[in-house]
Order: C-alpha cells, then structure tokens, then sequence
C-alpha cells in the first residue's frame, strides 16, 4: 500500500496527468471572464478572434518551466497559421513588463499579454502548477495541461 501512495504521489508530482482535462474543463468551452491588458483596459473572450486558435498559457515570471514552454512557443509562432497567443499572469505589472522585456515579447503581434490583476483565471481553474495551458478554437477546448505542457503534443492541435 505504501508504495502505491509513493508511486502515486510520484506520478502525481510528476506532470504525467499533465494532458488530462481540469474538472474545470468539463464543459470544454471558453468561460466567459474579464482580464486587463498592461494599460488597464478590459480584456474578455470577446476580445479574441474565435476565428483562430487560442493557445492561453497562465504562468509565473519565476517560473523556469513557464519560461521554457513560452520561448518554444515563440520559437515556432511563425509557423503556426491563424493562431494567436495570451499570455497570462498575476504577478505584479513590473515583473510582467521586465518578462516581456527580458523575452522581446512585444516583437510578437500576435500575443498578447494580459493581466489576471483580479486573479479570475487562478480562482475559476483553481491552478495548482504552472504553467497551465489552454488551446481553443472556435469557443471549444482542444487541449489542455495543468504543469509543463508536451510541446509534441500541444504541437499537433496547432497545425
């Protein structure tokens, strides 16, 4: 018994049920909510083009595998059509400008950086690791990882 607790909180840890839904996630669409760009003004699901994928990725300035995941996706952004990135966070502003600065994040027009000032995201997914990534299309969950997402894996929704 005590193995299985140790296998399963190894796996736990892990990540391994990293690509499984939240129950959060259940219904699979887009919940309706309210961010801030880094001016202050209101950024909600009506601001994103339903027309493109979404890849929302919820991270930490400080965290390494927050920072590994955004630079893979940037490293590949061009070659995904008709896809558009959120980055979000909670962090105070100052860390979130010296992340885009530190990356050249705004060198991409197609993220945006978006502010969870209100910490919505993190109340309604109860996030427990980051990042936590989402990919919709269309208002419909195709893929979501709470912890570091398989980049092979998120890859193969984005084509």
């Amino acid at each position: 018994m005590k193995l299985f607790l140790l296998v399963t909180g190894i796996w736990f840890c892990s990540g391994a049920f990293a690509q499984q839904k939240s129950e959060f996630d259940s219904s699979g669409i887009l919940p309706h909510f309210t961010f801030f760009n880094l001016d202050g003004n209101v950024f909600n699901a009506d601001s994103i083009d339903a027309d493109k994928k979404t890849i929302l990725i919820y991270f930490k300035t400080d965290c390494e595998y927050c920072e590994t995941e955004i630079s893979s996706v940037l490293q590949k952004i061009n070659s995904y059509k008709n896809v558009q990135v959120i980055l979000l966070s909670r962090e105070p502003l100052k860390d979130i400008k010296a992340f885009i600065a530190a990356h050249q994040i705004d060198q991409y027009p197609q993220v945006k950086m978006i502010h969870d000032k209100d910490l919505s995201y993190y109340l309604y997914y109860h996030t427990k690791f980051t990042p936590t990534t989402h990919i919709y299309y269309q208002g419909k969950l195709l893929f979501f990882a709470d912890g570091e997402a398989d980049m092979d894996e998120l890859e193969k929704f984005l084509e």
